[in-house]
């Protein structure tokens, strides 16, 4: 079962016959890939307080850092890692694909069934046609915060299918 979302929660309830991984990554042209693997729960399993006041498991207790991770680009093998980096737990691949590749990345760890996800990096970037930003000062229980806001404006005629990644 793979599911995919990018703007809603997917509620999942099902009996799960065995644990599936979990793969978070963005992958874009020009650009290393980097992604954690982690173990499948039933929703609610991690972060936060449980009915009872328990604490639930933190969600790096999911992580696998031990999947063998194949990278493979236009149909060449180009790197296989066997464990994450210890500094930030990610996979990252030394590799940097390009333009229009047609990325591969195929996991494999013990019981677990193959995972693997495509991608064609065809995104192009973002034409940006304003941009601004201020300080803000708010005052909230005696303390003075200071906000950075950021606002811009991105020109899309709307007829296709575009996806952006803004980080700060």
């Amino acid at each position: 079962i793979f599911f995919n979302s990018c703007e809603f929660d997917i509620d999942y309830n099902a009996n799960l016959p065995q644990d599936k991984f979990v793969v978070s990554s963005f992958i874009e042209a020009d650009s290393t890939i980097s992604f954690y693997v982690f173990h499948s729960a039933k929703p609610g399993v991690f972060e936060g307080v449980n009915e009872e006041n328990n604490f639930k498991s933190n969600i790096n207790n999911a992580l696998i850092k031990d999947a063998s991770c194949t990278l493979i680009v236009n149909g060449e093998e180009k790197q296989t890692l066997n464990s994450v980096n210890p500094l930030d737990n990610k996979y990252t691949f030394s590799y940097i694909p390009k333009k229009d590749d047609k990325v591969l990345i195929k996991i494999n760890k013990d019981s677990y069934l193959q995972a693997s996800g495509e991608a064609l990096l065809s995104l192009n970037e973002p034409n940006v046609d304003s941009v601004s930003c201020y300080l803000e000062k708010q005052h909230s229980n005696g303390e003075a915060e200071l906000r950075f806001v950021l606002y811009f404006e991105i020109k899309d005629d709307g007829k296709t299918d575009n996806y952006y990644k803004i980080t700060p």
